[in-house]
């Protein structure tokens, strides 16, 4: 098996006036291989690495679970190198078990931190995977913190108006996708709505300055949708989110 460990250090970034010390942040790259004959099984893990205040520790602890579910680990307290193995190993067994089924097999993540302010941290996650099939799996996701504890800001944390959110981003959402204000969503037949009706979307945060409300394939329609990103300047979500 192939391992590769990268840090990259990026810049000093302030996220406290008080008593814990501002986060420096590192990017952490971790790539790894297993092959069976000329096939092989890749994973490709890029994410932040913060340092520098008592927050750090959680908010690192919090980004390697999210990468842990993403490696279907079993056990997400347990090392990440070990669960990368683990992933890898599998498709080892797998291989062994089924020597005529597809071959490859990849896993890339890429995090970021892409917004930070006193209040609001966001760190953007980008996942794509790779196992056979008539095509590759993608998703994207925000992982939001509190800057001065490190702890996770819940959905009802970031949202101050539920209502209000949701109104926006259903009549963004049609004109995302060119919906007539006379039409239902649900008559269109293009999406995928539970009885209760339009919904806000799994990934939400700020990515810079703006908030982002990004649907997935699968998550309101289908793949050959691809994604939804619908995005709000600070002054139209004034009240409305926590920035």
């Amino acid at each position: 098996m192939k391992y590769v460990l990268y840090f990259f250090a990026l810049a000093l970034l302030s996220c406290s006036k008080g008593k814990n010390q501002a986060i420096m942040w590192d990017t952490r790259q971790l790539e790894a291989e297993n092959c069976v004959g000329k096939e092989c099984a890749k994973v490709s893990l890029s994410y932040p690495i913060a340092a520098g205040g008592a927050q750090s520790a959680v908010i690192n602890a919090t980004i390697e679970t999210q990468l842990q579910r993403y490696l279907d680990s079993e056990d997400i307290s347990a090392d990440l190198e070990k669960s990368v193995e683990n992933f890898l190993q599998n498709y080892i067994d797998f291989k062994e078990e089924f020597p005529d089924a597809y071959g490859e097999c990849s896993l890339e993540v890429e995090a970021r931190v892409s917004h930070q302010s006193d209040s609001l941290l966001s760190v953007y996650f980008e996942h794509y995977v790779f196992t056979g099939g008539a095509h590759p799996n993608s998703s994207v996701y925000f992982l939001n913190f509190d800057p001065q504890s490190g702890e996770v800001i819940e959905r009802d944390q970031l949202i101050l108006n539920q209502e209000e959110l949701l109104s926006m981003a259903k009549d963004s959402f049609r004109a995302f996708h060119q919906i007539p204000p006379d039409q239902d969503l649900k008559e269109s037949g293009q999406f995928f709505l539970p009885e209760t009706g339009f919904f806000l979307p799994q990934a939400i945060g700020f990515r810079e300055d703006s908030l982002y409300l990004i649907y997935i394939p699968y998550e309101i329609g289908p793949y050959v949708m691809g994604y939804t990103e619908l995005s709000f300047a600070p002054e139209q979500v004034r009240g409305i989110v926590r920035k």
